[in-house]
């Protein structure tokens, strides 16, 4: 949270620019993977969802590339609400 908040004020405070979120690493994946976290003016503003899905985002080491994979079903978005069904962690 500190980072996270750290962050945000760098950008809305030094660089004057509207901070919308940040991708990092996922200590949950001893950081071969990656969280993306998006403040609540950047989805109710910029974001109109239809349909949702989590994916997964796993660092290939042989070649620094990571990978993507759907990890949830495709659920749709109703009145602004959805619930993820189906979640698989690898």
């Amino acid at each position: 949270m500190a980072l996270y908040e750290a962050i945000r004020y760098y950008f809305t405070e030094v660089k004057r620019v509207p901070f919308t979120g940040i991708i990092f690493p996922s200590c949950a994946t001893e950081g071969i993977g990656l969280n993306t976290a998006l403040v609540p003016p950047a989805v109710d503003n910029c974001l109109d969802p239809k349909q949702v899905v989590m994916y997964l985002f796993i660092l290939d080491r042989s070649n620094n590339e990571y990978n993507s994979m759907p990890c949830s079903d495709l659920v749709d978005v109703i009145d602004g609400n959805f619930n993820i069904t189906n979640y698989i962690n690898n």
